[in-house]
């Protein structure tokens, strides 16, 4: 006999399921960064999606020769027919943990790299914002240009295509900002 299940108080008789695994494979090896994130480690983001029949996955490389904590790059994995290959790594810019990705209808693919920046300039001044570029339609990343919060933020989630939220030109982030560690603050902002 089936069992029973109940959805929204009402009671339906379903079959069990039937899994059958039609892949398990590695993906990609790392290295830990030792620097308090990991692969896996992404604000409750999803580092996999499917587009069509192809599986992209985001993924971290540890750079020996830097110390924490920005000391990882972001990749980013396809699996097609024939398995996962590298399909992209960053050339330049680096980052402590995973960079989510979402898939859109069209075929559009986005990694994000929504990022913090904390630090020195070369003229000794000091640093602390957030800061956003746009992926150009050949692929290519614009520029990183500031977002200009009072306070940054320092941790934070954004509104997701995963959890529901549609794709909008605005951002709305909750998180912990800088100089109020012990505050959940929440900000919207606008791309133009």
């Amino acid at each position: 006999m089936a069992p029973l299940l109940l959805f929204g108080g009402r009671v339906h008789s379903a079959p069990p399921l039937q899994p059958a695994v039609e892949a398990e494979e590695n993906v990609y090896a790392f290295e830990p960064a030792d620097n308090g994130a990991g692969p896996l480690w992404c604000s409750g983001s999803t580092c996999l999606v499917r587009s069509g029949t192809n599986a992209f996955a985001s993924g971290l490389e540890t750079l020996k020769d830097l110390k924490p904590l920005n000391n990882c790059r972001w990749l980013l994995f396809q699996r097609a027919g024939d398995g996962w290959q590298l399909a992209q790594a960053d050339a330049s810019g680096r980052t402590r943990e995973p960079c989510p990705l979402a898939a859109f209808a069209g075929g559009s693919l986005f990694l994000s790299v929504i990022f913090y920046v904390q630090g020195t300039r070369s003229e000794g001044k000091a640093v602390s914002e957030n800061r956003v570029l746009e992926m150009l339609p050949d692929g290519e990343p614009g520029p990183a240009v500031p977002i200009p919060f009072k306070r940054p933020f320092t941790s934070f989630f954004t509104a997701t295509v995963r959890g529901g939220s549609p794709p909008a030109s605005t951002l709305d982030l909750l998180g912990q900002r800088s100089g109020a560690p012990l505050a959940i603050s929440y900000a919207r902002v606008r791309l133009w």
